[in-house]
């Protein structure tokens, strides 16, 4: 089924350059106007307890990473300026990267903004926002306060929807995908005092359905995860970006910005990824969980 948002949100980009990501042809413009690598990161810290610790990032891993795309010449760029860029309402600089930061954590704003600001980079940070009071907590890993995500949009890293509870959008009631579009829109928009315009999916999970809502609730591009590198082809509802975890070296990166050991979107899913969906649903209908609800 071909959506609305295939249509209306269709890149503009000179469609000789969408051509040449096909086939063997890919490696070889890689680092093309056609291919805007995206990095997802989450906590900026030198540990995280419980299961997410292995997505923290140490300010020195960060920093070196941040120090690798500087060397090798690339731009930090908000993830609206890139669906501007591929709606053809803007320009992309010659080497383009979007830094991404997910969930909100309150180290975004106080451990990696500076690393970013002082590269001239622009980034994205992806803020769920079910539960963001004015009160800081004591707690090294704690989510940002309202206060503070007025200060990180005031620095120059853009501000955007990472959802409100944090559910997989792929599988949960539709009442409660609703909910997870607008509402994170309008808060941080009442906020902000201005449009929230891109969005990032919980676990990187969506379906067209889902996609069409959000381009219907006013966003602009949204980013999935795929572990893939984000071409001028790629869904701009759903574009792909690289994973970074507490042992991503400087090394990895590089190679993996070189197309070395990750594919090219649009790309679709893996097969394990499908499966996975199924047994989720099913754990949904036979369990009768309403826990988004």
């Amino acid at each position: 089924m071909q959506s609305m948002i295939e249509t209306k949100f269709q890149s503009t980009i000179d469609p000789e350059m969408r051509s040449i990501v096909d086939t063997d042809a890919r490696r070889d413009v890689r680092l093309s106007l056609a291919t805007v690598p995206i990095l997802c990161y989450h906590a900026v810290a030198d540990s995280v307890s419980g299961p997410d610790g292995k997505f923290a990032v140490s300010p020195e891993l960060l920093r070196a990473h941040l120090d690798l795309l500087v060397e090798r010449g690339y731009t930090g760029i908000s993830v609206h300026d890139l669906a501007l860029a591929r709606m053809g309402l803007g320009s992309l600089p010659e080497r383009p990267v979007a830094v991404t930061f997910d969930d909100g954590f309150a180290d975004v704003l106080h451990e990696a903004a500076p690393l970013v600001s002082e590269r001239g980079f622009a980034a994205t940070a992806f803020v769920t926002t079910d539960g963001i009071t004015d009160r800081a907590e004591n707690d090294s890993n704690r989510k940002l306060t309202w206060s503070e995500i007025v200060e990180l949009d005031h620095c120059g890293i853009e501000v955007a929807a990472h959802g409100h509870r944090h559910i997989e959008m792929d599988c949960a009631p539709w009442s409660a995908i609703e909910r997870e579009i607008v509402l994170p829109k309008k808060l941080l928009e009442d906020q902000l005092g201005h449009r929230i315009a891109t969005f990032a999916y919980p676990y990187g999970y969506s379906t067209p359905e889902v996609r069409e809502r959000l381009a219907e609730a006013g966003y602009l591009g949204a980013c999935g995860v795929k572990h893939a590198l984000s071409t001028a082809n790629d869904d701009l509802l759903d574009m792909a970006r690289l994973r970074l975890l507490g042992t991503t070296s400087a090394a990895k990166l590089e190679r993996w910005l070189e197309g070395d050991g990750v594919r090219m979107a649009p790309c679709g899913e893996r097969m394990i990824t499908r499966v996975w969906r199924i047994r989720r649903r099913l754990g949904y209908a036979v369990s009768g969980r309403r826990r988004t609800q």
